[in-house]
């Protein structure tokens, strides 16, 4: 059954199952993949007939490796690019190529360190897709990422749909993907604390804005959280610090 519109996923989609116990499928995630076994496992899900719609990554400091967290869906025709471990040169080489060139769209971005790679590294998804307009910078400080959070969100109409944060060397390198969907007004953060974090979340849901992105960081061993939140948005089910045996039970109860 064809997903729909890849920027308003939670409209138009639909799909039925002869159980009245929630489906094994369509959606299938993997969580704590090691860096190194990653094609392995894309390259088993795209035969199988799923596309990846959401990655993100994390670094373990000791003793130094890279893991990832994946969701799949079924690919149901959509045709689509997906790339990791890119340098920033990489990247900008294949957003050229599969936006300027083929016209896909860039639906996804993250950015970590790769400890297989040395290097802070990029991981694109591209859909082949009409849709909004969008804009994306990848690898800046904070101070340009300010400057340009603001231009493009109180001047040109964006709103952040991904914002991805690396420390490394005692520098943060800001990376964020913008389109011009209709939400309202959007709200970000990216420095809070885990427990700044749970307030943010309480408070905005009062304020009537819904949490619909979020990540993590590490910044001198603590942990920072990157939260964006729409005022039109349907309301999410949020939980956290969930250890595997509980996102597993949440996972096919929600």
């Amino acid at each position: 059954i064809p997903e729909g519109d890849p920027t308003n996923q939670f409209t138009g989609d639909c799909f039925l199952w002869p159980s009245p116990s929630p489906p094994e499928w369509p959606e299938v995630v993997n969580l704590a993949v090691p860096e190194y076994e990653y094609q392995a496992l894309f390259d088993t899900m795209k035969v199988r007939g799923f596309r990846p719609v959401w990655f993100d990554a994390y670094e373990s400091l000791m003793p130094g490796n890279t893991f990832f967290n994946i969701i799949f869906r079924p690919t149901a025709g959509v045709t689509y690019m997906h790339l990791f471990g890119l340098s920033g040169d990489e990247y900008q080489i294949e957003y050229d190529k599969w936006v300027y060139q083929k016209k896909y769209r860039l639906v996804h971005l993250e950015s970590y360190y790769s400890w297989d790679k040395g290097q802070i590294s990029y991981a694109p998804i591209f859909v082949k897709s009409s849709g909004l307009e969008f804009t994306a910078y990848h690898g800046k400080t904070k101070n340009e990422h300010t400057t340009l959070y603001k231009s493009l969100t109180e001047d040109q109409g964006y709103i952040p749909v991904n914002i991805s944060v690396v420390y490394w060397k005692k520098r943060s390198y800001y990376t964020a993907l913008y389109d011009k969907r209709q939400v309202g007004t959007a709200y970000a953060r990216t420095t809070l604390t885990f427990a700044e974090y749970q307030k943010m979340v309480t408070k905005r849901s009062k304020e009537g804005f819904q949490l619909v992105y979020i990540n993590s960081y590490d910044k001198r061993a603590k942990t920072k959280m990157v939260g964006i939140w729409y005022q039109k948005q349907p309301e999410p089910y949020v939980k956290d610090d969930l250890d595997n045996q509980a996102f597993d039970a949440v996972l096919k109860t929600q």
